[in-house]
């Protein structure tokens, strides 16, 4: 009654009968998390070198969008980083981010 369900009717129809599924004839068990534990897990979560380099490189990306391919000067993308545009460049470099993956 405490857990503020964050699905509808339907999303917990299906975790009750994955719950039956996995109980194997036992007794059936849901456990919830409260919403401070679900918080607490996320921030003690643990980004791998790889997890990290995808989100720079998605972020660089979603800048050059904002940016329209644009790296330096008061719109472009380093100002936006609030790097400076050669460090931007190597970025754009290092993680291979071409013309076609921020292009429309």
């Amino acid at each position: 009654m405490g857990y503020d369900w964050p699905g509808n009717v339907r999303e917990l129809e299906n975790v009750i009968e994955r719950a039956a599924i996995l109980a194997q004839g036992e007794k059936l068990r849901i456990e919830f998390q409260s919403s401070a534990s679900a918080q607490r897990d996320e921030t003690d979560k643990i980004l791998s070198f790889s997890d990290l380099k995808r989100l720079e490189r998605d972020n660089l990306i979603r800048c050059l969008r904002r940016s329209h391919g644009k790296v330096s000067g008061a719109s472009g993308a380093a100002r936006l980083l609030e790097l400076a545009p050669t460090t931007v460049y190597s970025r754009i470099k290092a993680l291979a981010i071409t013309d076609n993956d921020w292009a429309p």
